[in-house]
């Protein structure tokens, strides 16, 4: 005899041998038990949780001469030609191969013929959702009004795209996904009778990797007795048919993020590329383990300190978004690379930032050190690098290492180190943020917040792609070209605006945020306050930044320019036109 599946031999023949499925299992026996046949049942749930399966133990239950409570008994003619699939009065059809209308009107003329030799003449319909809407219209009147010696049983893995009329006149199940604990009970029993020699944790592994399907499992299992060849199955088996790292590489990688070792991760990425490992399917098991990691943590909460947890919780975000972006991108190894340095090297702390408002007595150095310093304490070295590194290393705060003045001042206006008096009354701030005294440091801080922007939303990126950001007095300036008004507009809707408010308090620190247009006469080096019209703002204070910084005089150059924004600090004033 030709060999058979595992899936096949350990198909359920009763409703007892079906596995995490107890709602539907006893409401359709106690339905045969009493004689309460309904003409149409739907089934849905995920693939491999049983559906087409309880669909032939209905079809032979309601025909079985002899049911007992509710059980075919499998010993008579109708029950086991229901199980060989020679049953003439039991068609199943493949709803993806017959889904047009013809196919329909067919089985319309089909379902009033009397059963040839069974009570009951049984449609089972496999993924009905492909069926046309046309197909489904031509079904309606039969499913309302069926002949009484008709059951049709639908199966679907997605009943969302079933009719609503078409669901309004079935009795819907929803077949759960079975839990790891029930799929690796049944596969020691498959284990235990086929005499296939496994471990406890290989089982373990492979319920974990069949994702609730039990099909899924025995599939993966047949798979490892012919790799194995009748030596013993072990989780090593398992992911290296699969292409899967083990455990403890997830564990080293994920310990590597958690350190800020970026040279450690990388390591473990070269090394999985060396082995062809499928760094999708690397980061699907890496986001796995880093959930069960922060679930163990939330568990026992007096083990851990909110930092760790935070810590967790920020990186298991992170992974959920780099799963989703490595499904476009060209080269996953490098996008994968730049995921670590962009986390090692520029991610900010978990730990919640201190307001500008209440940082603004502390000591530069010492707020520099705080801001610049890692959640973990693996790179102590961190306060003592040079300040340029420190800046991509960390987000850009308000608080000032040393007041600097905007632009040369004359002598009869107010002293460069404070702002002229009453001119940030509604939010007051240090006139440059640290990092932001230079446009290098501007554009490093801006360049982290496109990457960000980038994940968050894709649309997005590109509206900021085409902008300028200048930061002045405690204000994020993102500029458009005149002729950009598509571009600003958009941004200023309130959904984007939102988001881009987050990413700015997180990269830059506490400073305000506008939108608007540049001035011609403006050239942009990064730490000019004058030359923006701000057409929106969003962020505390931003209102009244918005008015206080106007558009310079056209026509007269950048020199005129600067000397106009001087005049109107001196005085307190505002440009109008």
């Amino acid at each position: 005899m030709s060999h058979q599946a595992l899936y096949r031999r350990w198909r359920p023949q009763r409703f007892s041998d079906v596995v995490g499925q107890p709602y539907t299992v006893q409401t359709l026996k106690n339905a045969i038990a009493q004689g309460e046949i309904a003409h149409a049942y739907l089934f849905a749930g995920p693939r491999g949780t049983g559906k087409t399966s309880v669909a032939r133990i209905f079809a032979k239950a309601v025909n079985c001469p002899q049911p007992q409570e509710g059980e075919p008994c499998n010993a008579c003619p109708s029950c086991q030609a229901i199980a060989q699939g020679s049953a003439l009065d039991v068609i199943e059809i493949d709803g993806a191969s017959n889904r047009g209308i013809d196919q329909i009107r067919q089985l319309r003329e089909e379902v009033n013929f009397a059963p040839a030799q069974s009570r009951y003449k049984v449609y089972i319909i496999d993924e009905v959702h492909m069926l046309t809407n046309e197909a489904f219209n031509a079904l309606l009147k039969t499913l309302e009004e069926p002949p009484p010696h008709v059951v049709f049983l639908f199966a679907t893995t997605e009943p969302h795209k079933v009719l609503p009329t078409v669901l309004s006149r079935c009795q819907a199940f929803e077949f759960k996904a079975i839990s790891p604990e029930l799929i690796v009970a049944q596969l020691r029993r498959v284990v235990q009778a086929e005499k296939i020699a496994a471990t406890e944790e290989a089982l373990q592994a492979i319920a974990r990797h069949a994702r609730g399907a039990l099909r899924d499992a025995l599939v993966l299992l047949d798979q490892l007795v012919s790799f194995k060849g009748g030596g013993e199955i072990t989780p090593d088996d398992l992911y290296e048919m699969l292409g899967l790292p083990p455990e403890e590489a997830l564990d080293r990688f994920l310990d590597a993020l958690a350190d800020r070792n970026a040279p450690a991760a990388l390591a473990l990425l070269a090394e999985l590329a060396e082995r062809g490992r499928d760094f999708e399917l690397f980061t699907e098991e890496l986001l796995r383990r880093s959930r069960d990691r922060l679930l163990d943590l939330t568990s026992a909460p007096a083990a851990s300190g909110e930092e760790e947890t935070a810590l967790w919780v920020r990186l298991t975000g992170e992974l959920l978004e780099l799963r989703r972006e490595l499904r476009y991108a060209l080269d996953k190894r490098i996008l994968l690379e730049v995921f670590v340095l962009e986390w090692t090297h520029g991610a900010p702390a978990p730990a919640p930032q201190i307001p500008a408002s209440k940082a603004a007595g502390a000591e530069p150095t010492a707020e520099a050190r705080t801001r610049a310093q890692p959640q973990s304490q693996s790179q102590p070295q961190t306060q003592t690098q040079p300040q340029a590194q420190a800046r991509a290393r960390a987000p850009i705060p308000v608080k000032a290492q040393a007041p600097v003045p905007p632009q040369p001042q004359p002598e009869a206006s107010s002293p460069p180190q404070e702002p002229p008096p009453g001119a940030h009354d509604a939010a007051p701030q240090p006139p440059i943020a640290r990092g932001g005294g230079s446009a290098q440091g501007v554009r490093e801080a801006w360049e982290r917040l496109l990457v960000r922007a980038r994940r968050e939303k894709a649309a997005l990126h590109a509206l900021l792609a085409e902008a300028s950001p200048r930061l002045a007095e405690g204000t994020l300036f993102i500029e458009y070209p005149p002729d950009y008004t598509f571009h600003k507009e958009r941004l200023e809707q309130p959904e984007n605006l939102q988001i881009v408010q987050s990413l700015v308090e997180e990269i830059f620190g506490g400073v305000r945020l506008a939108v608007g247009f540049a001035s011609p006469s403006y050239s942009g080096d990064g730490d000019s306050p004058a030359a923006s019209q701000a057409g929106s703002a969003s962020g505390p204070g931003s209102a009244e930044a918005g008015a206080a910084i106007g558009p310079s005089p056209p026509g007269t150059g950048r020199a005129l320019a600067e000397k106009v924004e001087r005049v109107r600090q001196a005085f307190e004033g505002k440009v109008l036109r």
